[in-house]
């Protein structure tokens, strides 16, 4: 398995030049690009280790930890600038209470 990041290859190539070498002469010397895959995603794979019996919960909206509305804002505009759209958020959306079921609307 390559280096998790640069910072890790950095890491053992100034304190551990030994193992390091060896390393990356067994794995190679690039870091390994992963994608996070965003808020979407992780809410997906969550659900699926709960359904899976991971006895994980979802966290409740607006507990330490949940995503907030800007966060879910936030992500509908990455995944729309991705696809080359735009985002239209409507009027009053932050006044929106939250117990009431909310919806937004992507153009």
């Amino acid at each position: 398995m390559p280096f998790k990041s640069e910072k890790q290859r950095k890491y053992l190539w100034a304190n551990e030049p030994k193992i390091a070498r060896k390393w990356t002469e067994e794995h190679g010397s690039e870091p390994v690009k992963k994608n996070a895959g965003g808020l979407y995603a992780n809410i997906h794979a969550k659900r699926k280790r709960i359904k899976a019996g991971s006895g994980e919960k979802m966290r409740k909206v607006g507990s330490k930890g949940a995503p907030t509305k800007q966060s879910f804002i936030d992500s509908a505009k990455t995944a729309k600038k991705a696809s080359g759209g735009t985002v239209i958020t409507p009027k009053g959306f932050g006044l929106m209470l939250p117990n009431k079921k909310q919806t937004t609307t992507i153009y």
